[in-house]
């Protein structure tokens, strides 16, 4: 590289300094701290002893020292609460500098983000795992029984779709940390998850704060519909059991909705040569999303085709219309609403 006129030099100091408080300490070649300047304190470091030893003082540095490369950066740290700061350690014979960079506030926001997305990854990955978890094991057993042939072409099937979406969970989301939303989600999907297994459903998608199940896939001794209201019913009781539990421990609950549809859908296959899904597409699916939306807390809501397959369960069931997205006249549909005590 040319060299760098003076003028430079001095602005590309004081560009990579500019708002970021820099402090350095000295590690002599014994390893006790031999100097110190500037203001070490935002970093989470006071009563630091000269002449000490370093990493007595330092726990960070357990194992870096002494350096086998001239320099080692450790970006993004935070010690005992204070700035979060770049920590650049340069070897200089058998000493060591220090170096401490504080964040600047893009920087920073950058670094948040990051593990933000890093979280939500870990999230994604393990609704990933339980979906896998369950679908799967259903999916082998009915292609060894023959009940399905998941070929391209697909084929169509008589079923009923059950969508349960938690309530205010976005707001939730929004309102407490992450580890307290994973936690907290975490939960009420194990709340939610079994009764579908239990009443032979396929797992379809985990949506974030919605689960759907394909009920109808699996050839059962009853019918779709009854399996969807009973794994409903389920739902419903296992997410008010857990809500008391919450309460017990003085966190915050939430509630779930549920919609139910039965008609005819295509069951296949989706999606690009790299990855490839079962799935089930077509207006019912949509129409028991739809159903979801409008229920209120601890309701659920089935259309006409489901209510009549059900007759065990239609002395709970209250007649009501709706408007639905998209639809011109008030759908006739069916209620169920739990008690939240």
């Amino acid at each position: 590289m040319k060299h760098i006129p003076p003028e430079l030099s001095s602005y590309l100091r004081d560009l990579s300094l500019q708002d970021r408080s820099p402090a350095y300490l000295l590690i002599g070649r014994n390893e006790n701290l031999e100097d110190l300047s500037g203001d070490l304190s935002p970093y989470g470091l006071s009563h630091l002893d000269l002449g000490k030893p370093a990493i007595d003082q330092l726990p960070f540095l357990q194992g870096l020292l002494p350096l086998r490369q001239t320099s080692l950066a450790l970006s993004c740290v935070q010690i005992n609460d204070g700035l979060w700061t770049d920590i650049h350690i340069i070897r200089a014979g058998r000493q060591h500098w220090v170096l401490f960079l504080a964040l600047t506030e893009e920087e920073l926001l950058h670094h948040r983000l990051f593990e933000k997305a890093n979280e939500y990854g870990v999230l994604r990955d393990k609704h990933t795992s339980i979906l896998d978890q369950y679908l799967g094991r259903e999916l082998v057993k009915a292609l060894d029984d023959g009940q399905i042939v998941l070929c391209e072409s697909g084929e169509r099937r008589q079923v009923s779709i059950l969508f349960a979406d938690i309530r205010g969970f976005t707001s939730f989301s929004e309102a407490n940390a992450p580890e307290v939303v994973f936690a907290t989600l975490n939960r009420y999907l194990d709340a939610m998850i079994p009764p579908l297994i239990e009443e032979s459903a396929v797992v379809d998608k985990i949506l974030g704060d919605a689960v759907m199940g394909v009920f109808g896939i699996l050839t059962m001794s009853v019918s779709p519909p009854h399996q969807a209201v009973v794994a409903a019913m389920k739902i419903l009781d296992a997410v008010r059991d857990l809500n008391r539990r919450l309460c017990e421990e003085g966190k915050p609950f939430l509630e779930v909705g549920i919609g139910i549809s039965t008609g005819p859908v295509a069951v296949g296959i989706l999606g690009s040569s790299a990855r490839k899904s079962f799935s089930v597409v077509g207006h019912h699916v949509n129409l028991s999303a739809r159903l979801q939306e409008n229920a209120v807390p601890l309701e659920v809501l089935v259309d006409e085709n489901t209510y009549q397959e059900i007759v065990a369960y239609q002395g709970g069931f209250q007649a009501t219309s709706i408007k639905l997205k998209g639809i011109t006249d008030p759908v006739r549909v069916y209620s169920y609403r739990m008690s939240g005590e």
